[in-house]
């Protein structure tokens, strides 16, 4: 079994609230052809991959797609979103999601939570546009566009053996076994997560993420009983490899919130 090491990733960079910055867009509407015949139907286009790119307000984004639609966005400041994607025969894309901060952060207005509809297009396994609209509990309105680039490293194969080790971070620890067991432990908070890893689709490079808070002390006694669920993706195009994890859970019986696991485990050979 190997040992890795893990890091927490944290990016100061907005993309839809960050910037604090209130705008009054208009509705999402899919886009269609200017004039001309009806295009022809066509296969709809997988929305699988690692999508990676850059925000109309010069944000970093990164998306985990699975083969169904199933996706977690994430911005800059850990803010996330997930949902499932619609694919039409024309290969437009919508969906409409829930997006929440991480603990401890806010929108502009201070509120944590936002309801948003996304729409665009997708060429599989190129590239995906996309314009996101939010509104927040209080009234906020933003909308930011998206030009996405899918990562090669989405189509290596996943398999239990190839996610299977020991994880070493700042301050957690994380076990997977190699039937997928998870085991995670952060001496400092006293949190202790256990839960699974599953295989999606062995012929791509994603895996769901489950796991359970327990045994937390002090302020992250809040995340005691608390359940996550996300996808993680194996990243073997820089050395040492990284696997990153974006879950949304719910705290405390309240709404849906990013415990900010949103994470980057590198392995050590």
């Amino acid at each position: 079994m190997k040992t890795k090491t893990f890091v927490l990733i944290g990016i100061c960079a907005g993309l839809l609230f960050g910037c604090g910055e209130e705008t009054t867009s208009p509705p999402v509407t899919n886009a269609s052809p200017a004039g001309g015949p009806p295009s022809p139907s066509v296969a709809n286009a997988s929305p699988g991959g690692f999508w990676e790119g850059i925000d109309s307000n010069g944000g970093h984004i990164i998306a985990l797609v699975t083969e169904t639609g199933k996706f977690h966005f994430i911005d800059g400041d850990l803010n996330q979103g997930s949902g499932t994607l619609s694919v039409s025969d024309t290969n437009d894309v919508d969906s409409n999601f829930h997006f929440v901060t991480q603990p401890g952060s806010t929108f502009a207005d201070g509120t944590t939570s936002a309801n948003c509809s996304l729409a665009g297009t997708v060429s599989e396994r190129q590239t995906m546009t996309v314009t996101v609209a939010c509104m927040t509990a209080a009234g906020l309105h933003n909308q930011i566009t998206a030009a996405l680039s899918n990562k090669a490293l989405y189509d290596r194969e996943s398999s239990l053996a190839t996610i299977a080790g020991n994880y070493q971070g700042l301050k957690e620890v994380l076990n997977i076994a190699g039937d997928g067991t998870l085991f995670s432990q952060n001496p400092g908070t006293g949190c202790v997560a256990n839960g699974q890893v599953s295989i999606i689709d062995d012929a791509f490079n994603a895996y769901d993420f489950e796991f359970t808070y327990s045994n937390c002390v002090g302020q992250a006694a809040v995340m005691n009983g608390s359940s996550f669920d996300g996808i993680a993706s194996l990243d073997n195009s820089v050395m040492p490899e990284k696997l990153l994890v974006a879950a949304i859970g719910d705290m405390d019986g309240d709404v849906p919130s990013f415990e900010g696991n949103f994470i980057s485990f590198v392995q050590t050979l």
